[in-house]
This record gives C-alpha cells, structure tokens and sequence, in this order.
C-alpha cells in the first residue's frame, strides 16, 4: 500500500459553469464537500472539451475520491451554483 504525504489544500468554489483548474500532473485527491449536489470532472487537456454529467466521473455530496490522481488539467462542474470542494496535493512516499 502507498504512502502519501500532504503537499497542499487547495479550497475552490464550483458552479454550474465549467471551471478549470491546471495542477500540471500532481497527485491530488478530490472531495466534494456539499451535500445535495454532483460534482463532475475530467482531465481536460486530452481532448480539450468541457466536463458534462455524460462524460465526467461524478462525485455525490460528501464524497472524495478514494484515490489520487494525475492531471495537466482539471474540468470542474456541479449540480449546484457554489459547491465547496477540496483539492489534496499529495506526493507519494518512496
């Protein structure tokens, strides 16, 4: 099992608008933490399109992703005007 040590937090506000968020390849974890909304997101850099519900992975309300990782380029959108959500930088211990 892998180790990971916390670089940063990063706190973003997410609405019903794309938003884009460049971590250029760091390992992140990412936690939606509004209950009542979706979030969605994608790497945005392969095909440079925005994230929709029908080709973003979804996040529920309190819900993180178990795993971390890696993008050039988040595409970032929710069900809800202003969702709070968490992006973890984190490096894997050697």
């Amino acid at each position: 099992m892998a180790i990971y040590t916390i670089e940063k937090v990063q706190a973003i506000t997410v609405g019903t608008s794309e938003k884009t968020l460049a971590v250029n390849y760091a390992a992140v974890i990412i936690k939606n933490l509004t209950p009542g909304t979706t979030l969605y997101f994608k790497e945005k850099s392969k095909d440079n399109k925005a994230v929709t519900a029908d080709n973003g992975f979804a996040l529920d309300g309190v819900e993180m992703l178990p795993v971390p990782l890696r993008a050039k380029t988040l595409s970032l959108r929710s069900t809800s005007a202003s969702t709070d959500v968490r992006i973890l930088y984190v490096k894997e211990e050697v």
